[in-house]
C-alpha cells in the first residue's frame, strides 16, 4: 500500500507544472479558495490550482498575501525566492508528505556523528559521479573532480561560448531551478529543510542543490551556444531549462534513495 501511495505521488508531481512569478511585470499572489491569482495591471487575472502546482519560482519584490503562502505551506509547494537578478535568497517550505517516515527517521539520528560520516561520504560520493560525467560531457579533464575547482572550469567554458554576463544569468537561472528542485524532493519526502537545520542537521536542501546544478550544466550550455550572448527572454529560459528537469529529477531520487538506506541501516 505504502508503496503505491509513493508511486501516486510521483505521478502526480509530473502532471504538475512550475509557476514563475516576476516583479517585473508588477504582479501580486493572491489566494482564491484552492487556486493562486496572479493580478499583473493592464491584464485579466490568472488563477492557478494549487493541484496542478509543482513549485513556484518568485523573482524580486513580489507581494504574496500570508492567504496565497499559506495555500502553498498546505499543499506542500515549495516557494523560490530570488532577488531581480536570480539570485537565490530563500525557499519558503511546509508540510511535506505526511504518508513518509523518513522525517521521523532523520529525527532519530540527526545527532549522530556516525550518521553525519555517511551522510557525508553519500554527498562526496554522489557529488562526484555528477561532477564526473559533467567534465566529460563538456569535454573537460576529469582529472581534478573537487566541485569547487570542477565549478570555476565549466564557469569559463561557458563564459567562452556566451559571454560572462550572459553566462552570469544563465548560471542563476540554473541555480534557481535547483534549488527549487532540490526542495520539492524533500517535501515529497515529508522533509522541511528549514527545520532540519534549525535542528542542527546537515543542509539537505543545500547540498541537493549543489548536486543538481551539475546535473543542469549541460542544458545550461547548450542554451548558452543557442543565443550567445544574448540570452532569451525568462519564459524561453526558463522553459528551455525544464525540458530537461527529468534528469536532474532522477539524480535526486537516487540521491534521496541513499540517504534513507543510510538512515534504515544504522538504526537497525
Amino acid at each position: 500500500m505504502k508503496s503505491r501511495m509513493k508511486q501516486d505521488w510521483t505521478t502526480m508531481s509530473r502532471l504538475r507544472k512550475p509557476l514563475y512569478v516576476d516583479c517585473s511585470s508588477r504582479a501580486s499572489v493572491d489566494r482564491d479558495g484552492p487556486a493562486l491569482l496572479v493580478r499583473v495591471p493592464g491584464q485579466a487575472d490568472q488563477y492557478f490550482p494549487a493541484r496542478r502546482l509543482l513549485r513556484v519560482v518568485c523573482r524580486g519584490p513580489v507581494p504574496w498575501s500570508p492567504e496565497a503562502l499559506f495555500l502553498c505551506m498546505e499543499r506542500s509547494i515549495p516557494v523560490v525566492f530570488t532577488d531581480e537578478d536570480g539570485v537565490v535568497c530563500g525557499v519558503c517550505t511546509g508540510r511535506g508528505n505526511p504518508d513518509d517516515d523518513l522525517a521521523s527517521l532523520l529525527d532519530a539520528v540527526v545527532d549522530r556523528e556516525d550518521w553525519r560520516e555517511r551522510y557525508d561520504a553519500i554527498q562526496r560520493s554522489v557529488e562526484r559521479r555528477v561532477v564526473k560525467v559533467a567534465l566529460r560531457r563538456a569535454g573537460l579533464p576529469g582529472n581534478d573532480l573537487r566541485p569547487r575547482h570542477a565549478r570555476k572550469a565549466l564557469r569559463r567554458l561557458r563564459d567562452q561560448v556566451c559571454g560572462r554576463r550572459a553566462s552570469a544569468v544563465l548560471e542563476r537561472e540554473a541555480q534557481a531551478m535547483a534549488r527549487a528542485l532540490a526542495a520539492q524532493t524533500l517535501l515529497e519526502r515529508g522533509l522541511s529543510g528549514s527545520m532540519l537545520r534549525a535542528k542542527h542537521g546537515p543542509d539537505l536542501e543545500g547540498d541537493l542543490a549543489d548536486i543538481l546544478e551539475f546535473v543542469l550544466e549541460e542544458p545550461t550550455r547548450e542554451i548558452a551556444r543557442r543565443f550567445g550572448p544574448h540570452p532569451p527572454s525568462r519564459p524561453v529560459l526558463i522553459e528551455a531549462l525544464h525540458r530537461h528537469e527529468n534528469a536532474a529529477r532522477e539524480v535526486a531520487t537516487t540521491w534521496i534513495h541513499r540517504v534513507e538506506r543510510s538512515l534504515r541501516e544504522i538504526l537497525v
